[in-house]
């Protein structure tokens, strides 16, 4: 490989987090960068993934659908939004410790295939303390369905048809009791520290704020110390206070770099974060000391 100072380039995908698209762009190009972007309408991912040479250091943010053509097409890409790490099966049991401690707020949880749902509607209130609510949600991180809570009072199928958009009944789904939340917020990690954060909800409704509580940077970098297992250098974590009794800060979810949107989280801080990550990576892949 040559000498000369190894180069990253921005492929950014738009129509999925415009809001700080300039933002992004203009960081980009502070720090003397190329940047690329695309809409899914007008370019294929066959003819997007020749827009760089394989061996070039390229960092992806766009959709998840479209990070998953591209590792595909060029696997040696800084895509970053592997599957595996992702998955509830994956995470949920790595990041509870041997005390039975975790920082998960659906910690107390169920694994069971969405077709045995609606037979285990009875088994289902007498394990979770007849709350009479499930927060349900697809067990893979690429979200077949956005998690909603479910009524064990109401009909069931209804309630599938209306939110899961018919699964096929082998898909694993996770099922909780229900929590009430106050703020939520979104932290841009690496596999060492918090790189940056924002509000994105609070109480249900989005409502974006910029900086994020220490309480929470101190659970998010807790929680990053037991991370180990995911196979990118980047993701994001969700951390969300709970109301009601036994308030608390707990960990919503973990999810890819390349395809969760930012917020109001300070963009130059995820340039500079990620562009050095990809350089480590580059190295790696390529054998360069």
């Amino acid at each position: 490989m040559t000498d000369n100072p190894i180069e990253v380039a921005w492929l950014v995908q738009e129509g999925i987090n415009d809001e700080y698209l300039p933002q992004l762009r203009q960081a980009v190009v502070d720090r003397g960068m190329e940047l690329r972007t695309f809409h899914h309408s007008k370019e294929s991912p066959d003819s997007i993934a020749q827009w760089f040479q394989e061996e070039d250091c390229v960092v992806f943010h766009g959709s998840l659908n479209y990070a998953r053509e591209l590792m595909g097409r060029q696997p040696y890409w800084c895509v970053w939004a592997d599957p595996w790490s992702f998955e509830c099966t994956t995470y949920y049991p790595r990041l509870r410790d041997d005390k039975g401690f975790t920082p998960l707020l659906n910690g107390n949880y169920i694994m069971l295939p969405a077709g045995d749902l609606p037979a285990r509607k009875m088994w289902l209130s007498d394990v979770t303390g007849g709350c009479g609510q499930l927060f349900v949600r697809p067990n893979k991180g690429t979200k077949q369905f956005t998690g909603f809570v479910l009524n064990l009072d109401k009909d069931i199928h209804d309630q599938i048809d209306l939110h899961m958009h018919r699964p096929c009944p082998e898909d694993l789904i996770l099922a909780a009791p229900a929590h009430r939340l106050g703020r939520e917020w979104r932290l841009i990690c690496t596999k060492q520290s918090v790189v940056a954060g924002s509000q994105y909800m609070r109480a249900g409704k989005p409502e974006i704020q910029p900086g994020v509580p220490n309480a929470v940077v101190e659970l998010a970098n807790q929680t990053i110390s037991k991370c180990g297992f995911i196979r990118d250098p980047m993701f994001t974590m969700d951390i969300a206070e709970v109301c009601g009794l036994g308030a608390r800060l707990a960990v919503i979810e973990l999810n890819s770099f390349g395809a969760a949107g930012w917020y109001g989280a300070l963009i130059p801080d995820i340039v500079d974060a990620a562009s050095q990550q990809a350089v480590g990576e580059y190295k790696i892949i390529w054998d360069i000391l």
